[in-house]
């Protein structure tokens, strides 16, 4: 079984994530992800937050990539919903929480 992952948005409302496994490369699903830094003391630092309507386009590697340049220990979170207007709406406020602005949802 996957580890949880809990990330709170702005609202104050928690919404849990997992890491990215290999065998989620392929499922061709939306989801919304975070590129993100675990945190010796426990939590992430939060360093993106995106959507897509299918994972398995793999829009997310080039952050990721890029974020592990400067960070190795960065990880891809993911958490998979039903409607593209929730996924943009968590987007938001998971953002708007870490990142101190909405940022326009991806793909």
């Amino acid at each position: 079984m996957r580890r949880r992952i809990e990330i709170l948005g702005d609202s104050g409302q928690s919404y849990t994530f997992t890491r990215l496994e290999e065998e989620d490369l392929q499922r061709r699903i939306g989801v919304n992800y975070l590129i993100a830094v675990p945190l010796e003391a426990g939590g992430w630092r939060v360093l993106h937050v995106g959507g897509t309507n299918d994972l398995s386009d793999q829009a997310w590697q080039p952050l990721l990539d890029e974020a592990r340049a400067q960070d190795p220990a960065a990880e891809c979170l993911i958490r998979l919903n039903v409607s593209r207007i929730k996924r943009e709406a968590e987007a938001i406020d998971i953002a708007e929480r870490h990142l101190g602005r909405a940022e326009p949802p991806s793909g």
